[in-house]
């Protein structure tokens, strides 16, 4: 609710500025059912966001009922894979084909492709194979507080991507 309201765009750079983060350093998750709830304003909202210097993400990819052609349009620099789906992979063809299709047409929009819900070796090793580009979940760390977080950060190796390692 708050990505629709007039003062998002302000409220979002008081919070920052008090954090002295730049926006090239934040990607801004909406989710699918979001945008489609006022599709020419989102697009609008995201656009000015991203002259802002935020990359904008799109969660929940494929659950809910989104057209392509709206897809097309969308501002987007990355689209996650929902864990729906990345549960799917080791149960069916079908799984692996729909998140086969997810990554073609990620790429093929130039975005970034994320994979979450990860939980299993299995899964990782097939999403790595598929070149996907980061992957969350439980399989590398559960929730944590922020006074573990920076320690588990400091201990990871570097190939490892975090959210507040995130490279330009």
């Amino acid at each position: 609710c708050q990505f629709s309201k007039d003062d998002f765009e302000t409220a979002l750079l008081d919070i920052i500025s008090g954090f002295n983060v730049p926006p090239s350093r934040l990607t801004l998750e909406i989710t699918e059912g979001t945008v489609l709830e006022n599709i020419d304003n989102a697009i609008i909202q995201m656009q000015n966001l991203q002259s802002l210097g935020f990359d904008m993400s799109i969660d929940d990819f494929g659950t809910g009922y989104s057209s392509l052609a709206y897809l097309q349009k969308l501002p987007v620099n990355e689209i996650k894979i929902d864990k729906s789906f990345v549960d799917d992979i080791e149960l069916s063809d079908t799984g692996r084909s729909i998140v086969d299709v997810i990554i073609y047409l990620s790429r093929q929009l130039g975005c970034r492709v994320v994979a979450e819900g990860v939980e299993k070796d299995s899964q990782t090793e097939y999403l790595v194979g598929k070149s996907v580009d980061v992957l969350q979940g439980y399989h590398f760390a559960r929730p944590m507080p922020i006074e573990t977080l920076m320690p588990w950060i400091d201990e990871q190796p570097t190939s490892i991507e975090t959210p507040l390692a995130k490279r330009a």
